[in-house]
């Protein structure tokens, strides 16, 4: 069979029939995998329902029941999961991860936003001489909520380098070294203005994962830069791309998402398995209710989140460290990059309300009824043991996103690429250089 051109309109990247016919094979063997998993644990579920009414004659004796069956329930989709799902695939020896690079040192730039906003964003080498860097890739790295700079995705950066790559991120809006936007008010006239103008209208949405994404376009229109080669984000920085992606979908050849959601996280935070009725509202009410109680914020924040988080977070980096990571940033990095990650949420009200606010913006935002038009490709990484952002949600955008490649580990939770970095970082560097592979035959 003769294999012609199917282009893409807007992208850089074009696919050829053949490597369509190849790569849906694939996608729809993976896609059959979940769905029988999810098909059995649903049917296995109704029977353990059915089962518990019919055994049990009184009200205790039901509840227990149901209980008992549901355990069962999530012990048998454990068990699927684990022998079906494609899990990250392990390196093919023992030194795969040498040499190990320096990580570069990022020049630190400003621009001002067309809203006013000042963001602070980081690049690791210099664009303006457009000859030196012509056949280099670029790589854009959206950050996890708290997180300053490239620190999530160093793993990756130590192992490919600087000599064929170049990386760009940035300070969300009200995070770190970009401004907050609760200090600008809007006039009248629609023209941003301080907060000492005379006319003070306080902005009623200050912040929106839409701002996020616009953000890094209009860091790209400053640097003169027209397309992404690969753009990866974590947890936050996945709603970030997929934003991105459906706003500017011909300035991006492809994703990279971990450990992420494509949208109203409140639906399946603290539900690793299955949506369970009133959670998701539940969490969404606690958050707005601690956003108009202030007062017992900066209590709950100074007597429970400052000795309880501490105490947490040592016992996690000594279950999910790696010694890989260990070496090469010291002991303590898990601990180091969680305490970042926090944004000093332990320290001042400030830093807690944003966490709200972006959590609330996360749970608002959704592109889940346009994942089935995104066709670029997509390689999707998740913890099995994920609890902020279950892996249910990945399984869901891999069923979706017609050109994707899911990875569910189980060795990791929230962040899989400090966890388990040797399997989860070569499984990205696999599909970096399958997609530069297919660039160059088509070139």
């Amino acid at each position: 069979q003769t294999c012609t051109m199917s282009p893409t309109p807007g992208s850089k990247s074009r696919t050829s029939a053949c490597d369509k016919l190849a790569q849906s094979q694939i996608f729809e063997m993976q896609k059959s995998s979940y769905l029988f998993t999810e098909a059995t644990s649903l049917v296995l579920f109704i029977i353990s329902c059915i089962l518990s009414w019919q055994l049990a004659y009184d009200v205790y004796g039901i509840i227990i029941t149901i209980i008992l069956f549901v355990c069962i329930f999530h012990i048998i989709w454990f068990i699927l999961l684990v022998f079906l799902v494609p899990k990250l695939t392990k390196p093919p020896h023992s030194n795969w991860y040498s040499p190990i690079h320096k990580v570069p040192t990022f020049i630190t730039k400003t621009i001002e936003t067309k809203d006013g906003c000042n963001l602070k964003y980081y690049i690791s080498e210099s664009i303006e001489n457009q000859e030196k860097i012509k056949n280099k890739q670029l790589i854009c790295l959206a950050p996890p909520l708290g997180q300053s700079g490239h620190l999530t995705y160093d793993p990756l950066i130590t192992h490919l380098g600087t000599d064929n790559y170049i990386y760009i991120t940035w300070d969300y809006r009200g995070f770190f070294g970009s401004d907050n936007i609760n200090k600008y008010t809007i006039e009248p006239n629609n023209k941003l203005k301080t907060a000492q103008s005379k006319t003070n209208i306080p902005m009623i949405r200050d912040i929106s994962i839409f701002q996020f994404a616009s953000d890094i376009n209009e860091i790209l229109i400053a640097e003169n830069i027209e397309h992404i080669d690969h753009m990866i984000g974590h947890s936050l920085g996945v709603s970030v791309t997929l934003e991105f992606v459906v706003s500017y979908p011909s300035k991006i050849d492809n994703m990279i998402l971990l450990n992420g959601s494509h949208g109203t996280v409140f639906n399946t935070a603290f539900q690793p398995v299955l949506r369970i009725p009133f959670i998701g509202d539940l969490v969404a009410e606690f958050v707005a209710f601690m956003l108009d109680n202030p007062y017992l914020m900066e209590h709950i924040r100074y007597y429970f989140l400052q000795p309880s988080i501490k105490l947490f977070f040592r016992i996690y980096v000594k279950i999910f460290g790696s010694p890989l990571l260990q070496g090469m940033m010291g002991e303590n990095y898990l601990f180091d990059f969680f305490t970042q990650y926090l944004n000093g949420i332990c320290d001042c009200n400030e830093s807690l309300y944003h966490w709200f606010r972006v959590f609330q913006e996360l749970h608002s935002h959704s592109v889940y009824h346009l994942l089935n038009k995104i066709d670029h490709p997509t390689l999707i990484i998740s913890g099995l043991w994920d609890l902020l952002l279950p892996c249910l949600m990945s399984f869901e955008m891999a069923r979706k996103l017609p050109n994707s490649r899911h990875c569910c580990d189980i060795y990791s939770s929230h962040a899989t690429i400090l966890e388990n970095p040797e399997p989860c970082v070569y499984e990205i560097v696999s599909f970096i250089k399958s997609m530069e592979d297919r660039k160059q035959k088509i070139a």
